[in-house]
């Protein structure tokens, strides 16, 4: 992130505004996306000490970038203060990112323990992580996606069809057709 945007930021206080959470989000945002993880949380805690309280996007948006960033066991010490689909989807996608699959799977099977339902978002995140690692355990997770009602997004269809390809010389999974916004795959395969 360019040091104007921070200074640009850093001056709404000067000119007697008060930053909104949804301009903390932007900023937290786009520091964690540079890597500049320490300005973040220094960010973060500075928000709270102003007495703006985050939001379920602002903690998202935390997690997220701390996942991406590599410090997932910080993400992880956070978690349960605000736990949700969003923020469980987060850290499946982050255990996944660091190829820590046996604690992405341990949370999926979790999340629904606590009330938590995977969803689309859930299912399509924890297949992409197992694909490269995991093929026969993320077409079941597929099987069961499917079975359930949630179609596969294209990220995830292409990974299957490239991995696929590169496994086998071909494809291992048919495809009943395009619903809207995804692949919906033939479960019988």
């Amino acid at each position: 992130m360019k040091d104007e945007v921070m200074h640009l930021f850093r001056e709404i206080p000067q000119r007697g505004l008060k930053p909104a959470v949804e301009t903390f989000n932007i900023v937290l945002e786009g520091l964690f996306r540079v890597g500049r993880c320490a300005a973040a949380h220094r960010l973060f805690d500075e928000m709270q000490v102003a007495g703006i309280i985050p939001s379920t996007l602002t903690f998202s948006i935390f997690l997220d970038g701390l996942c991406k960033n590599g410090h997932i066991a910080f993400a992880l010490s956070l978690f349960h203060t605000m736990e949700s689909n969003r923020t469980y989807n987060i850290m499946i996608g982050g255990f996944c990112y660091e190829g820590l699959l046996n604690k992405a799977k341990e949370f999926f099977v979790e999340m629904e323990q606590k009330g938590f339902f995977p969803d689309g978002c859930t299912y399509n995140v924890i297949i992409r992580g197992f694909l490269a690692r995991k093929y026969s355990e993320a077409l079941v997770l597929l099987k069961e996606m499917v079975a359930k009602g949630f179609p596969a997004d294209a990220s995830t269809v292409s990974w299957i069809v490239n991995l696929s390809f590169v496994a086998n010389g071909r494809m291992d999974i048919t495809w009943t057709g395009w619903d809207s916004n995804s692949f919906v795959p033939n479960p019988a395969i």
